[in-house]
């Protein structure tokens, strides 16, 4: 679809385009950025006469990690680089001059993760404009001679009715050193015998003027190559995605003087020929170098959190003379850390001796349950844990594998396992479970068998408010009346005294309370518990047991204990068991009285997890 043309006047909100980067090519490397092969118009001030004219932008560029590439056009109606619309999203972008003024169209292209830019300036004329004048000039004449090594500085003093619309460009025998941007300085450094033209151009976008300069280089070139680096160290850095580097001074001839600017390079193998040393990428900051024998330090920053790289470092000298390929040495980037408590989900007290992985990274718990792993890389995916020494042996614990998801810095988890306490209360003739793990996921739903969800939703709170009415039932016929509050509150006590938790707190106030008993005094449905109302996060904030005081199905009056535990067991987080030997046994109502020490056991460790906890993180392998 071509791009259609926008108004220079229309206000656009500009939108943030991110995404993440598919590292098509070698994903264990740093990402590389796109690279811009060419472009569309040429670097020089483009003029446009409003309010007809209109002027195309492309941008051709390739990405060396062979990633999927998208473009964006910003436009901008100030000098300030900050852009403020969209002019495009397609590869190429159109731009017609309505109302005059200078703009920055910003072309850039993305991979994903990074994405290089190039800048064009556009003046849109209205009216006359007179062109700038050159009044200084430094050096001040047209002239001279230097020694070769020298550096020479380049200025133009200019005046122009518009000032801030100047923009300055400099040539070397031709050649282009320095496109057009508001510096007016250039320097340059002259490091071979031979006269030069050095000339310098000024521009308002609509108009230019141009001075040059003759020079004569004389004298005698260096030819002595600085000294090698053979004592390069490094080590992880402090901030994340960064090495910290320190080597020794050589001199600008060998290891004598100073040398001119240190060149520092990292790549995924070892930098040790100049191929390899053509092929690393080039890292910023270096300090200035001080005479032979200074100790000098570097971080060197913006690296892929959490892997490994090799760095190395040459001297160059004012000739631009390059040392020798030093010693080559291995880094681990500064990654993200983790750390947390990994707790025995039965008890709630830390668990020893689990061990803790991520990719090539282990820890294992200390008596504390605490573990910790640093620099890990952004592109971890998993983090493991195991107590067994031997594959295929459950341990004391079921295994935990946990999924991570996107993270930008430090973080904390914390792990809750499962211990393999096996199953001692089910029908001796028609045993329906022999593993607590799958008991434990069928019971809380958290199976994901037939579409089931593998997260489970359980209370915020403990103990739950309970609000147990008053209520005496005389049933009918020959049977004694019964006090309903006490069968329901020895039910609350069955459940604390097998799991010995603080489960019920019985409150006053029905609106205060987390669970209500309800009783109808009509009708012959079934018993139930219901929740009533949930919080965002999908977790229970308010539920209800119905009894209904007529059931004859299920007669209150005369099993009041068994249907409020089984009752209980529902409002605490209990779906139905297929295990007759259980309370909460379905379809059927149950043989045994009580919470059997299966339940206990579950009910232990819903305690003691969180209220959201994903069933699919404890694997059975």
């Amino acid at each position: 679809m071509r791009c259609k043309r926008l108004s220079i006047l229309l206000v656009v909100v500009l939108s943030v385009f991110s995404g993440s980067c598919i590292f098509q090519n070698e994903p264990l490397k740093p990402n590389l950025p796109p690279e811009i092969q060419s472009f569309s118009p040429p670097g020089l001030p483009i003029v446009l006469q409003a309010p007809s004219e209109v002027v195309i932008f492309s941008i051709d560029a390739v990405d060396p990690d062979r990633d999927e590439l998208t473009y964006i056009y910003l436009l901008s109606d100030s000098c300030t680089g900050s852009m403020d619309s969209v002019l495009c999203t397609e590869s190429t972008a159109e731009f017609q001059a309505v109302k005059g003024g200078f703009y920055c169209i910003q072309g850039r292209v993305h991979d994903g993760a990074t994405h290089v830019s190039r800048n064009w300036y556009v003046t849109v004329v209205e009216e006359t404009n007179e062109p700038p004048e050159i009044v200084s000039i430094t050096p001040d004449v047209d002239s001279l001679s230097c020694m070769i090594g020298n550096t020479i500085e380049f200025r133009i003093g200019a005046t122009d009715e518009k000032p801030h619309l100047l923009r300055y460009a400099y040539y070397v025998d031709g050649e282009e050193m320095r496109g057009f941007t508001t510096n007016a300085v250039y320097r340059h450094h002259f490091t071979e015998n031979g006269h030069y033209d050095v000339t310098g151009v000024i521009h308002d976008f609509e108009y230019q003027d141009s001075v040059t300069w003759h020079i004569n280089v004389i004298g005698e070139p260096d030819t002595v190559f600085p000294g090698g680096i053979y004592d390069l160290e490094g080590w992880t850095g402090d901030a994340t995605g960064s090495v910290r580097l320190k080597w020794t001074a050589p001199g600008d001839d060998g290891y004598e003087g100073r040398c001119m600017v240190y060149r520092v390079k990292t790549a995924t193998v070892p930098i040790l020929t100049e191929d390899d040393w053509d092929e690393a990428s080039v890292k910023y900051d270096a300090p200035e170098p001080g005479v032979a024998g200074t100790v000098e330090e570097m971080t060197v920053r913006n690296l892929y959190p959490g892997t490994f790289l090799y760095a190395t470092v040459r001297a160059i000298d004012d000739f631009g003379n390059l040392g020798p390929i030093g010693n080559c040495i291995s880094l681990l980037v500064r990654g993200f850390d983790v750390h947390g408590i990994v707790y025995d989900a039965l008890t709630g007290l830390p668990a020893e001796g689990v061990v803790v992985s991520t990719g090539m990274l282990v820890d294992t718990t200390d008596a504390g349950g605490n573990y910790f792993m640093s620099d890990l890389p952004k592109y971890s995916q998993l983090i493991r844990l195991r107590d067994e020494g031997i594959a295929g042996d459950y341990g004391d614990y079921y295994d935990i594998a946990h999924v991570l998801s996107e993270f930008n810095s430090h973080f904390e988890l914390d792990f809750y396992m499962v211990p393999v306490v096996g199953m001692h209360s089910t029908d001796p003739n028609y045993p329906k479970y022999d593993d607590f793990l799958n008991f434990m996921k069928d019971v809380t739903g958290t199976s994901g068998w037939l579409g089931r969800s593998t997260v489970y939703k359980g209370w915020h709170n403990w103990p739950i408010k309970v609000y147990n009415p008053p209520m005496i039932f005389d049933p009918p016929g020959d049977y004694e009346p019964v006090d309903l509050q006490v069968e329901a509150r020895m039910a609350m006590a069955e459940w604390e005294n097998g799991t010995g938790c603080d489960l019920f707190l019985e409150v006053s106030d029905p609106a205060s309370a987390d669970l209500e008993i309800v009783y109808f005094l009509e009708g012959d449905e079934k018993h139930t518990s219901r929740t009533i109302e949930i919080n965002e996060d999908g977790t229970p904030d308010k539920k209800e047991i119905w009894i209904y005081v007529n059931n004859m199905l299920a007669p209150i009056w005369l099993r009041g204990d068994v249907i409020f535990a089984h009752e209980l067991g529902h409002s605490l987080g209990f779906g139905h068991s297929d295990d007759l030997g259980h309370l909460m046994i379905g379809h059927t109502f149950p043989v045994v009285r009580v919470p059997t020490l299966d339940e206990t056991n579950l009910m232990r460790v819903i305690y003691h997890t969180p209220s959201l906890w994903d069933g699919d993180f404890y694997l059975n392998e």
